[in-house]
């Protein structure tokens, strides 16, 4: 089940206080297909860049599991099914680069 996730607005909301104590990775060992989003950046201080970057530091997470919540997003989108295969492919080609793959 894709689960969208904006974790900066989370913190601004008070949602939780600080981002180790967000429950993403609760989300991700559940199963859950969580996907790292923005919700209005301007307003809740982060652009799609600055939720991933808050929560590799918060969980230190690797590039594999960056990438999975990268491909969850695709997965998960209202793209039609070409498109995700097209992006899909590019993903992998980028992993593989770094040997993720």
């Amino acid at each position: 089940m894709p689960l969208t996730v904006c974790p900066l607005s989370n913190i601004q909301l008070k949602v939780f206080a600080q981002m180790p104590e967000h429950n993403f990775e609760k989300l991700t060992q559940a199963g859950l297909q969580v996907t790292i989003n923005s919700d209005d950046p301007t307003y809740f201080g982060g652009y799609i860049n600055a939720n991933y970057a808050s929560v590799q530091r918060a969980f230190d997470l690797d590039r594999a599991a960056l990438t999975q919540c990268g491909v969850n997003s695709v997965k998960a989108s209202f793209a039609s099914g070409d498109r995700k295969k097209k992006i899909l492919k590019e993903i992998r080609g980028v992993t593989a680069q770094f040997h993720l793959g």
